[in-house]
């Protein structure tokens, strides 16, 4: 091997180091970033149904929610030992809906949140978020008949930042989410 080839095997060494070396999904320069949903099938009910002028008929749906819990985890990588493992921050997480057999399917609309969550290397930390709002099974609750049941894939993008050298990159996770409607107040029919 001449001199020009071993600076050159040098220099891409050093390029590769710099760069993190052949990236995987949630690999920074110092840490491994991942993130898991505390459950991976989640049953959301629509509306619980109540008389809301004492006539005995259940015509007055109270929107719910369902919520899941995220846990992220940092792991140091081997760095040389003058390397300090960076901290991350999880910024943005958004949800989208796609919608799981055949048949008509209401459309869910997408939506985002921002966090300032951060974690230390060799650490975790858990959140709650809402898989589905109030309002997102408002409006569905005007698409479900009687023991009718809607089932989506959720895609959770979590956008997180190494705090030291700034690189940002997008975690997904996946959930299957069914919504149903629920069994009326019994002090009411429909």
């Amino acid at each position: 091997m001449n001199i020009r080839q071993k600076i050159g095997l040098i220099l891409l060494l050093v390029f590769l180091f710099a760069c993190g070396g052949g990236k995987t999904e949630g690999q920074l320069h110092s840490v491994i970033f991942s993130a898991s949903a505390s459950q991976s099938s989640i049953t959301a009910e629509v509306a619980r149904w109540q008389d809301s002028n004492n006539d005995g008929i259940c015509d007055s749906p109270t929107p719910l929610s369902a919520s899941t819990e995220l846990v992220f985890r940092v792991t140091k990588i081997d760095v040389p030992q003058n390397t300090n493992p960076s901290p991350v921050r999880v910024d943005l997480i958004s949800l989208s809906y796609n919608p799981l057999g055949t048949g008509a399917r209401p459309q869910i609309p997408s939506k985002s949140e921002t966090h300032s969550v951060v974690i230390q290397p060799d650490s975790s930390q858990t959140i709650s978020i809402k898989v589905i709002d109030e309002s997102q099974t408002a409006q569905i609750a005007n698409f479900m008949q009687r023991d009718s049941a809607f089932s989506y894939q959720v895609i959770i993008q979590v956008r997180y930042t190494e705090i030291y050298s700034g690189r940002t990159q997008t975690y997904t996770v996946y959930v299957t989410l069914t919504i149903k409607e629920t069994a009326e107040d019994e002090t009411c029919t429909r």
